[in-house]
């Protein structure tokens, strides 16, 4: 069976990645990470699972595993998250161009209505850039920006 463009496109996170991360508050506070990002293909090239391990300064360490995938009969994409602070999150997106997805989750984060929005770009075969905004309660959050290069 032919894979969906939107799967071919996930495969290109596979690889191994070096990431720096940037926090930026929203009281104009910025705090720096970085570590490694470890990416392969699930189910048949039909999802890729990600391993993301970093250290940003003040926070400490920070681990993410993530599943990335396509519901066929909507064809919307999935990014299901769990992270060592305790998130567990479903983002559901699609493909904006063929440079880009964006992931959109609305839910409740220490009991505030908050929503994260991701937009990650494929700035080319061997970078990925992926912009976090978030809200909480209406109200601008804290802004992430990764930026992975290829190890």
């Amino acid at each position: 069976m032919t894979q969906p463009k939107e799967l071919t496109d996930l495969q290109r996170l596979v690889g191994n990645w070096k990431v720096n991360v940037v926090a930026r508050m929203p009281d104009g506070g910025e705090q720096w990470g970085s570590g490694t990002i470890v990416a392969e293909p699930i189910c048949s090239d039909y999802g890729v699972k990600t391993i993301l391990r970093v250290d940003v300064e003040g926070i400490g360490p920070y681990e993410e595993h993530d599943l990335w995938g396509l519901d066929r009969d909507t064809g919307l994409l999935h990014l299901y998250s769990v992270t060592s602070s305790g998130a567990v999150h479903d983002h559901v997106g699609n493909m904006r161009d063929g440079r880009s997805i964006e992931f959109h989750w609305l839910g409740l984060h220490d009991g505030k209505d908050t929503a994260e929005n991701l937009i990650l770009e494929f700035a080319s075969p061997k970078e990925i850039h992926i912009h976090e905004t978030d809200t909480v309660d209406g109200k601008p959050g804290p802004v992430f920006d990764y930026y992975m290069k290829r190890a």
